[in-house]
């Protein structure tokens, strides 16, 4: 395997995390064979039937082995409580922020985080060309070095674009973290933005906005809508004519502005607080503080767009309002907690059955109406203003009216919460938030998130009470409130039989129908 995948040395160039594996299991397999040979004192011989590692289903092997318990000074093992993962902030005379969560393991999820996105930028595409020159030529290495260095520490880091943030980021091992910073470091600052390199990075940015999915067209058709194509209307993965007018100047350019003390943030979990701040201080310390850029508040304004496809295979319908954003941090959690409640999900679970049939809109639209094969509820939350909303999926565009209708009702609805629909949408809000947070990835990611959009961190413990806090009341109020914004409406593929804007802002206006029990 090494010599298939590594070439003709692969054994001296086994990355070294995989090095580090493979000696603690060694060290582990000659511990456990001195225990299983020690005097049996009493020992209860078990045998256990081992399938050999030949994968031929033939060479088996019976081994006696020790009941462990009754081996001689053998340390009684009681259960404790799983230790706190407790969250340190520290800056820099830069002004850099330094977070570090103590999770345990010998892995560690570590990152540079950057005010930054495309509702930052001024030419549609930036961010993303910013990412995809990540790793690139720098001036003294070039991309396939950085490659090999990144194996060899058996790291995986990546380039992410959010509308208001981005990331460069990935995991490790701990003794490999100050390596995989470094590696960020200069694959983000000291890039050399050759003009091959650029042209490289632009094709596959030109590549990915080719290839989008209908439904990440759709929400970002949406975001359009809403905010009339500027801030955080303005397209993510940028567009074909502002992609191909920036040039390596212009990237070159974009370095020392985006990347200074104040505008960035350093976050990693599996590391102490300490070694994460010297780490940081020996990558970044050295960059002048600069100024944190200031975020231009996106205004709402509703909107219509639709996008007709010739023969289309599906038609995609979203309708959305403008719902409160991070700053808006008791509402935030009610809109949060109502999307829970709505769920929804498709006619077709992949993985079986299960997920999201016990909420609303599975209930009322899928289990009642064949011909839709997707609703789900979403909540795009940004820093001053959130997207909320209902989208679905029909394959004939014949039932494209019958989707919208229904989009319209299940809105119009949102303010009837019964008290069994929201205790079990507490829970799986909560659940679903205390899950994601075991994951490094999305602690860091949240952590992250909340600074940037907030200059403050909520905990996981101050959420799940806020959640707990909420009422009915306070959901239908929510509701109420979203319902009064001007609509958003987006759609993709079959458009002819979808009514014009103005008719879906009246249906949403009126007052639902009762509902048969």
């Amino acid at each position: 395997y090494q010599r298939r995948v590594h070439g003709r040395h692969g054994r001296n160039m086994l990355p070294l995390a995989s090095r580090v594996f493979a000696r603690r299991v060694g060290s582990h397999a000659r511990r456990s064979t001195s225990v299983a040979t020690a005097p049996k004192a009493e020992a209860v011989s078990v045998t256990l039937k081992v399938l050999s590692t030949d994968y031929d289903n033939e060479a088996r092997a019976s081994y006696p082995v020790s009941d462990l318990r009754s081996v001689p000074d053998m340390p009684q093992l009681t259960p404790q409580d799983a230790p706190t993962v407790v969250q340190q902030v520290g800056r820099l005379p830069n002004g850099l922020t330094v977070i570090s969560h103590n999770t345990v393991g010998e892995g560690v999820n570590l990152g540079l985080y950057v005010r930054a996105g495309s509702a930052l930028e001024s030419v549609p595409g930036l961010s993303q060309m910013m990412a995809s020159m990540f790793l690139k030529r720098t001036l003294i290495k070039s991309f396939e070095r950085n490659v090999r260095e990144m194996e060899q520490i058996g790291a995986l880091l990546r380039p992410s674009v959010m509308r208001e943030c981005m990331s460069y980021a990935g995991d490790t091992i701990r003794q490999c973290a100050p390596y995989a910073l470094r590696i960020i470091r200069e694959g983000t600052i000291e890039g050399s933005f050759k003009e091959n390199e650029v042209e490289e990075a632009r094709e596959a940015c030109l590549k990915q906005l080719t290839n989008l999915q209908p439904d990440v067209k759709i929400h970002e058709a949406l975001h359009y809508a809403a905010f009339d194509g500027v801030g955080l209307g303005a397209p993510l993965y940028g567009t074909a004519r502002g992609i191909n007018s920036i040039t390596n100047d212009q990237l070159l350019a974009e370095v020392p502005t985006m990347f200074t003390g104040n505008n960035m943030f350093v976050c990693a979990a599996g590391l102490d607080h300490a070694t994460l701040m010297k780490i940081a201080d020996n990558e970044f310390g050295h960059l002048p503080a600069g100024t944190a850029r200031s975020y231009r508040k996106s205004a709402y304004t509703g909107g219509d767009f639709r996008h007709q496809v010739e023969s289309p295979e599906s038609t995609h319908v979203a309708i959305a309002f403008r719902a409160p954003g991070w700053t808006e941090q008791k509402d935030v959690v009610a809109s949060s907690l109502l999307m829970c409640l709505l769920g929804g999900g498709e006619s077709y679970s992949e993985g079986g059955p299960g997920k999201g049939m016990h909420s609303k809109l599975y209930l009322d639209v899928l289990h009642q109406n064949p011909d839709i094969v997707s609703i789900k509820a979403f909540n795009h939350l940004n820093r001053d203003c959130s997207v909320f909303g209902i989208s679905g999926i029909v394959l004939d565009e014949d039932h494209t009216l019958d989707l919208a209708m229904t989009i319209v009702d299940q809105l119009r609805r949102m303010p009837q919460v019964t008290d069994v629909q929201l205790a079990r949408a507490k829970n799986t809000l909560i659940s679903s938030i205390l899950m994601n947070l075991e994951s490094r990835f999305c602690l860091n990611d949240d952590t992250v998130r909340q600074y940037v959009m907030t200059g403050e961190h909520k905990s996981a413990a101050s959420i799940v009470k806020a959640i707990q806090a909420l009422t009915v009341d306070d959901v239908s109020r929510i509701a109420k409130q979203m319902l009064t914004t001007a609509p958003s409406v987006a759609a993709i593929g079959g458009c002819g039989r979808l009514p014009r804007y103005d008719v879906l802002a009246a249906k949403l206006r009126e007052e639902p129908k009762k509902q048969k029990l």
